[in-house]
C-alpha cells in the first residue's frame, strides 16, 4: 500500500513541476516577444541578452554566441 501512495504522490508531483516548467517558459517567450516588438534588445532582471549576427568579432566571438550583459547606471561606473 504504502508504494502505490509513493507512486501516486511522484506522479503528481512530477504533473506540477512539469506545468510550472512550461508555464514559466511560455512567460519567458512572451517576455522576449514583447521586447523584441517594442524595438530593444531583451532584458531579464537587469541583464540583456545580445546574438552576435556576423563574423566581424572573430576570433573572440563567433557568429550564433550570445552575450549577456549587466546593465549598470552611469554613476555606477565612476
Amino acid at each position: 500500500m504504502n508504494n502505490k501512495k509513493a507512486k501516486k504522490a511522484l506522479k503528481i508531483t512530477g504533473r506540477v513541476l512539469g506545468a510550472v516548467i512550461i508555464a514559466f517558459e511560455i512567460l519567458l517567450i512572451l517576455f522576449l516577444v514583447l521586447s523584441k516588438v517594442q524595438g530593444g534588445a531583451p532584458s531579464l532582471f537587469g541583464y540583456r541578452i545580445y546574438f552576435v549576427s556576423s563574423g566581424s568579432m572573430r576570433p573572440y566571438l563567433e557568429v550564433g554566441d550570445v552575450i549577456i550583459s549587466e546593465e549598470y547606471e552611469g554613476e555606477e561606473l565612476l
